[in-house]
């Protein structure tokens, strides 16, 4: 469809050329898109490389000016004779603890430097020759002081060889050196010790490198990137690797290595490209000295890429948007301008091919190229219409001739016609009166039936009717019995549960009574002390009368104690006559319980029997319910066949009423028929 559409083609045609426009708009704009974004990129990588070199500078020289001052420090006390070593020792033990970001600080003097070695062989901080070679650090988590070792060996010793040889400040290269039995990566800032223009030492100061290690493992440049140290031979200081550190980068990450090599050769940063990662390094003084370290921040390039290629393809989304946006105008505008007054016109053509030569041609009211071809149209239209009124006066003259012969023929047709049909519409109309009678027959025996049933349905209704209000009566008769049945039960339920109640009341009251038995015994018995006690008092009072004065005291207990047998005796009075009152309330409890017991199971056999009555009046009820179910069902059957014979008896009825309408309809379309016959031929014969 659209790839006949002129719109459609013009449209391609102006789509093609804005994707061409859009094309190079769009590679101009990505191509200065990718080289900002690359700047950026780089400029940011760049930042990370000088803050974490800025960093590590800053460490580097702490301990490079540390250095530095203590070499000078101990080189100015010996140029004025001091050589006390415990004056020393308070220097770098002071210095140490002054400067906790320090691993430890040492000084070694040449033989016979600070006086007579050999007094001091063995002792701390000496050698076994005597010389003053003290080492303090913090390598056991407090300050310790150990004794200087391999200072006479090239490669372990060089922290001492190469100042001594060089004559200047060296930083010695990442190694591996045992504190306190423990293996660290330290690196080691030296200078020499000069007094009176002569060597006399060395002074060293460590740093304690996996603290920057842990610090440049956390920066992760661009989420997934690394920061790196490198030694000026070549070694890692600190690498995301941990396995690498300590070692040379050569084989482990040449990109790393050969981007610091660049870097401290020619003492400027490097961008480097290799193995998928970009390089960026940037040379570090170490510590002031004449040796450089650099440090390497890596980034993967798709990484880098990856705001360049989502900045490209949210370019090209949006040219091939723009385009399909740009297409989809044209063609609405085409079509509006160009693609619908041709398709009018067409039609407008259509129409004048099928003889209508009078329709109206709208677009040749335009003042455009459209309009012009509209005009062109109309002139074609009326050359038309002029042609078709010449042909029909052709028509006309060639017809006149041949009407006169027309006439006879006609005439001698109309006799043969009104011969032949007008029997058979005569037998026509008799046959439709006839069957018209009988369906006028069939209407009323029909319509007799149909009444008759309408009675018939409207009995068996009610009967249904009065059936279904029986079985609704017996359902409810039905749950009211399941309902007294229930309730029943649970009275049942409930007086044998008061049955057992009762019987552990009376089990308890039983109890309390035997309890209150034993209580009255117990009061018997204290009613039989107290008296012997009033006995014995009584005695004692004789006899206190007899002794005389001797016996007053004992008259005085005798007199208490008889006092305190009359009052038990008394109070053990009242406790019996409440304990009586307990008993005698006790068997009154007990003889109701006996009663509301016997009573309860006359309640309980009495719900039984209703239970058991209920049970059968519900079987009876539910075949009263059945039965009238059934009944029911057999009322709806009739009144469902009652109902289908007077849908039938209806539709007979309906048959034979379209039955007589169609005869009604036959015998006027008979007559109409004969008058029509009669009609043509009339019109035959007048020609």
């Amino acid at each position: 469809m659209f790839s006949r559409s002129l719109s459609a083609k013009i449209a391609g045609v102006g789509a093609l050329t804005v994707a061409v426009v859009f094309g190079l708009g769009t590679l101009f704009i990505s191509q200065e898109t990718n080289t900002t974004l690359s700047d950026q990129n780089t400029a940011l990588q760049s930042h990370v490389a000088d803050y974490q070199a800025a960093e590590v500078q800053n460490r580097l020289d702490l301990a490079a000016r540390t250095a530095h001052e203590l070499a000078g420090t101990l080189g100015a006390l010996k140029a004025q004779g001091v050589i006390d070593r415990t004056v020393y020792d308070n220097i770098l033990k002071t210095l140490l603890e002054h400067n906790p970001d320090l691993l430890g600080v040492g000084v070694g003097f040449e033989p016979g430097a600070l006086g007579d070695d050999a007094a001091f062989a063995g002792t701390e901080g000496h050698d076994a020759t005597g010389r003053y070679m003290p080492y303090y650090n913090r390598g056991t988590g407090s300050i310790i002081r150990e004794v200087l070792v391999g200072y006479d060996q090239p490669g372990a010793g060089d922290y001492y060889l190469r100042p001594k040889a060089e004559n200047r400040a060296v930083a010695i290269e990442p190694y591996i050196y045992p504190i306190a039995g423990k293996d660290h990566l330290i690196t080691s800032f030296c200078e020499p010790i000069v007094s009176g223009g002569s060597f006399a030492g060395v002074s060293c100061v460590d740093l304690d490198l996996s603290g920057l290690n842990t610090d440049m493992a956390k920066v992760k440049p661009f989420g997934d990137g690394f920061v790196a140290l490198v030694s000026a031979s070549g070694l890692a200081v600190s690498h995301p690797d941990a396995k690498n550190t300590g070692k040379a980068l050569k084989d482990a990450d040449p990109g790393t290595a050969k981007a610091a090599a660049e870097a401290i050769t020619s003492g400027k940063g490097v961008t480097l490209d290799a193995s998928d990662w970009r390089h960026l390094a940037v040379p570090v003084p170490a510590g002031g000295t004449a040796d450089k370290w650099a440090v390497v921040v890596a980034v993967p390039l798709a990484t880098l890429n990856a705001d360049v290629n989502q900045s490209n393809h949210f370019l090209i989304i949006l040219s091939v948007v723009s385009i399909l946006i740009a297409a989809a105008i044209l063609f609405v505008v085409l079509n509006k301008l160009v693609g619908s007054p041709l398709k009018g016109l067409g039609k407008t053509f259509d129409r004048m091919a099928s003889g209508d030569h009078d329709t109206d041609v709208p677009e040749a009211r335009r003042i455009d190229e459209i309009g012009l071809i509209g005009k062109a149209v109309m002139g074609f239209r009326d050359s038309l219409r002029l042609k078709a009124r010449a042909d029909a006066d052709e028509d006309t003259r060639r017809q006149t001739g041949a009407s006169e012969e027309r006439k006879r023929v006609m005439a001698r047709m109309a006799q043969e016609f009104e011969t032949s049909v007008g029997g058979i519409v005569e037998t026509v109309a008799k046959a439709s009166r006839d069957m018209k009678n009988s369906a006028e027959a069939l209407n009323m025996i029909a319509a007799n039936a149909s009444g008759q049933t309408i009675t018939i349905a409207s009995a068996t209704e009610e009967a249904a009717s009065n059936v279904r209000t029986v079985a609704a009566a017996s359902e409810e008769l039905t749950a009211s019995i399941n309902e007294i049945t229930s309730k029943a039960q649970q009275s049942g339920d409930i007086a044998r549960k008061a049955v057992e109640e009762a019987n552990k009341s009376d089990a308890r009251i039983q109890e309390l009574e035997a309890a209150a038995s034993k209580v009255g015994e117990v009061i018997n018995f204290i009613q039989a002390i107290a008296q012997q006690t009033n006995l014995l008092a009584l005695n004692a009072t004789i006899e206190a009368a007899r002794a005389g004065d001797a016996g007053k005291g004992f008259a005085v207990v005798a007199t208490e104690v008889k006092s305190l047998a009359s009052q038990t005796a008394k109070a053990t009075d009242d406790i019996s006559e409440q304990i009586d009152a307990i008993q005698n309330a006790t068997r009154g409890t007990v003889e109701a319980i006996h009663a509301i017991r016997d009573v309860i199971h006359d309640m309980s056999d009495i719900a039984l029997a209703i239970s058991a009555a209920m049970e059968q009046q519900g079987a009876a009820t539910d075949d009263i319910a059945r039965n009238v179910h059934e009944a029911s069902k057999g009322t709806d059957e009739v009144a469902s066949h009652i109902h289908s014979i007077s849908v039938a008896t209806q539709e007979t009825g309906d048959a034979s009423s379209q039955v007589l309408e169609t005869a009604d309809n036959l015998v006027t379309q008979s007559d109409s028929l004969r008058q029509q016959v009669q009609q043509f031929v009339a019109q035959i014969r007048h020609g």
